[in-house]
C-alpha cells in the first residue's frame, strides 16, 4: 500500500496550494523551475531527509523544503500489513503566469 496523506491527497494538494509562497527575491529576479523534491515517509509517518535534487534558484528550493516539511498526517506505506520506510518524490512548480 503506498503512503497517504490523511484526509486524502485532494486535502494535500488544498494544503500546498494555500501554503506555498513564491520567495521575494526569487520573484523580483523572475527565477522560475520545477524543484523535484524527495523525501522519506517513516514508518511512524514523519517525514525525513527532505531534499530538492535538482539545480533550481536556492530560495525556490527551500520554500519547497519548507512547506513539505509543515506537512503533518502522512499515513505510512505498507508492505503485508507492515509499515515501511519509502523514498517519495514530487515536483513543484514555480513559474510566473
Amino acid at each position: 500500500q503506498d503512503p497517504s496523506f490523511k484526509g486524502g491527497m485532494e486535502k494535500f494538494y488544498l494544503y500546498l496550494k494555500r501554503s506555498i509562497r513564491y520567495p521575494p527575491q526569487a520573484f523580483r529576479s523572475k527565477a522560475t523551475g520545477i524543484a523535484k523534491e524527495s523525501f522519506i515517509i517513516t514508518r511512524t509517518g514523519e517525514l525525513a531527509d527532505v531534499k530538492v535534487t535538482n539545480k533550481i534558484d536556492s530560495d525556490l528550493a527551500n520554500e519547497a523544503i519548507r512547506v513539505i516539511k509543515e506537512t503533518k498526517g502522512w499515513i505510512p506505506a505498507t508492505i503485508y500489513g507492515k509499515p515501511v520506510d519509502i523514498l517519495y518524490t514530487m515536483p513543484f512548480e514555480f513559474f510566473f503566469k
